[in-house]
């Protein structure tokens, strides 16, 4: 789940339109699906992909605003220079846990 001031981010991020379009990258399903939720709560439009090929596809049909991955997926440092390759305006956030076993979350933002 995320914080108020993760919350405040990710909307300060995203361009200023009625719906900006977030895909989140993440293996953990109930963790990407509370991230999903909550985004959305948020009025975002939200795509979720549980591995950096499932990202590319998504990546191919639309654009995307925000991309949020976790630091510790295996392809995350490949798939961000993909995106930034092909859709160069989309800000990607990176999370990581704070130590092992923490629910606890921090973003980064790589420009």
């Amino acid at each position: 789940m995320l914080s108020r001031a993760q919350e405040d981010l990710l909307l300060e991020l995203a361009p200023h339109r009625p719906s900006p379009v977030v895909l989140i990258v993440e293996n953990d399903v109930l963790e990407r699906l509370s991230m999903a939720a909550n985004l959305r709560h948020q009025g975002l439009e939200v795509f979720e992909a549980a591995d950096m090929t499932e990202a590319i596809t998504v990546l191919k049909k639309i654009a995307v605003d925000i991309l949020i991955s976790h630091v510790s997926l295996m392809d995350a440092t490949a798939l961000a220079r993909w995106v930034q390759e092909r859709q160069p305006t989309t800000q990607v956030v990176w999370m990581a846990a704070l130590q092992s076993g923490q629910d606890c979350m921090t973003p980064a933002v790589l420009h």
